[in-house]
């Protein structure tokens, strides 16, 4: 999957293709069967670094593009206090690694239960602001780590 770089556009609003924020899924589930699958404690924690900054990412663009249902929205906060307990426990621990592959169910959950956005590649507007700029290109950067991580391990 080739990263797209999610830009300011001259009409002066902030765009990402539909398909960039669906390919997060496919990261985020991929990251998580790294951890599960890695007996590293420190790369897991890495990957758990990865998969929280890159979710929290997604989330803040897919607000601005559409309202969450209520469903979502507390399946999203389960995710977060996963992710919450997960990061407040030892990376070396039996514990991580078991609060990881439930973050990963829940996850998997929260992305089964979210409706898509927009078909194809549409692309989806963000309003132009110095913030939305700097959180495409967190987003772009964060896809590409998780993106090369995923290919080298």
């Amino acid at each position: 999957m080739a990263i797209q770089m999610a830009q300011a556009r001259p009409s002066g609003r902030c765009e990402i293709g539909a398909d960039q924020l669906r390919g997060d899924y496919r990261l985020l589930c991929g990251l998580l069967e790294r951890f599960e699958l890695s007996e590293d404690c420190y790369f897991r924690r890495d990957l758990m670094q990865l998969v929280v900054d890159l979710f929290e990412v997604h989330v803040a663009i897919r607000e601005q593009v559409r309202e969450p249902s209520p469903e979502a929205l507390r399946e999203r906060e389960a995710v977060y206090e996963l992710m919450e307990q997960v990061e407040g426990t030892d990376a070396r621990s039996r514990l991580h690694r078991a609060r990881g592959i439930e973050l990963g169910r829940a996850l998997q959950a929260y992305i089964a239960g979210e409706d898509m956005m927009a078909p194809g590649n549409a692309m989806l507007r963000l309003p132009r602001s110095p913030q939305n700029r700097a959180l495409l290109r967190d987003h772009a950067a964060l896809a590409e780590a998780a993106q090369n991580l995923l290919r080298l391990h």
